[in-house]
């Protein structure tokens, strides 16, 4: 059985590479600004029609979608050039000034820390559970919109959620999800730090935070990141 070699994407890892001329798709999929705008629905809609209205999750797509479909579509001239419009549409909102820039020069050069035990942004990173977790998940899309300087802080719980399904008789079966199934099929990376071999050779190996607990107990976690721009 073939192996695709990992395709990076920012700080993350597609399973399969994409073709060349599909490469801004993977940074699309990772600006989660798409859990609320909707200007690009089309374009997943163009991959997979079946698979966005069932998982409205352009990164599993990505993981997913056949690779032949993919080939397909880098020969398409119409979808690559809508794909090029989108793309050069997001950077030239990320190169616009912002809000907080215009009317808040001040905070230009802070960094606004937002801790939160969940962040409601979408069903693709279920890492929330109620209406407090979506009320912060807004806050960080109207943080987004308004271009503030902030760094949201919370947990990617490793158990928890289950996935709820109806047998032949119409009972409830409740399959858990793991958080090896939620780091694949959800738009974030794990952070990693480069540790030397050699002066000319390295590896990425996670990113570990230690922080003190009460007594002499030490927690250590390992960091994973989601983009909003």
């Amino acid at each position: 059985m073939a192996v695709a070699r990992p395709h990076r994407a920012g700080a993350t890892w597609l399973v399969r590479p994409l073709p060349p001329a599909l490469e801004p798709l993977a940074r699309l999929s990772l600006d989660l600004r798409w859990t609320w705008s909707h200007a690009t629905d089309h374009l997943w809609a163009m991959l997979d029609p079946v698979a966005w209205e069932r998982t409205v999750n352009p990164w599993l797509m990505l993981q997913t979608v056949p690779q032949q479909r993919l080939e397909e579509l880098a020969a398409d001239p119409d979808f690559t050039s809508e794909l090029a419009r989108l793309e050069a549409a997001r950077l030239d909102c990320l190169n616009q000034p912002s809000w907080c820039a215009r009317n808040l020069p001040a905070v230009r050069d802070c960094t606004v820390a937002y801790f939160s035990m969940e962040y409601g942004l979408g069903e693709a990173l279920p890492i929330y559970s109620g209406g407090l977790g979506v009320l912060a998940g807004d806050h960080l899309k109207t943080a987004s919109d308004r271009g503030l300087p902030l760094v949201a802080i919370g947990l990617l719980y490793q158990q928890g959620y289950f996935r709820q399904v109806l047998d032949a008789e119409g009972g409830q079966l409740c399959n858990p999800t793991t958080l090896q199934q939620i780091c694949r099929s959800s738009p974030c990376s794990q952070r990693t730090d480069p540790i030397w071999r050699s002066r000319s050779s390295c590896r990425a190996a996670p990113c570990v935070c230690a922080s003190g607990l009460p007594g002499s107990d030490v927690c250590r976690s390992t960091c994973s990141t989601a983009t909003i721009p």
